[in-house]
């Protein structure tokens, strides 16, 4: 197995804390002492950020999708894309 790869899932099992106390302890020197393998970690968490924040906005998307055909959205300024349902115009009162 390539080292580069056994570099990310060694990093990977250390960012999900599934390390023993004695890997992790190993992998903050090699992280003090190698600035390939500390960039490496932060190449790993800007990715998984970047899924998280993905998933996120999938999923911001679909609940914006389902209000929107509840005719529930109000929009945010400025946001075109969760306006209200124009066939559902809100109930004026006459006094």
């Amino acid at each position: 197995m390539d080292q580069e790869v056994r570099d990310i899932e060694l990093l990977d099992n250390y960012l999900e804390g599934t390390l023993s106390k004695a890997d992790e302890d190993q992998v903050r020197k090699r992280l003090a002492s190698d600035p390939a393998f500390a960039s490496l970690l932060e190449d790993l968490k800007v990715m998984r950020k970047g899924i998280e924040l993905s998933g996120m906005e999938k999923k911001l998307a679909e609940l914006k999708e389902v209000d929107r055909e509840m005719g529930r959205v109000k929009p945010l300024v400025g946001d075109t894309t969760t306006q209200k349902d124009p066939g559902n115009p809100p109930v004026s009162r006459s006094g």
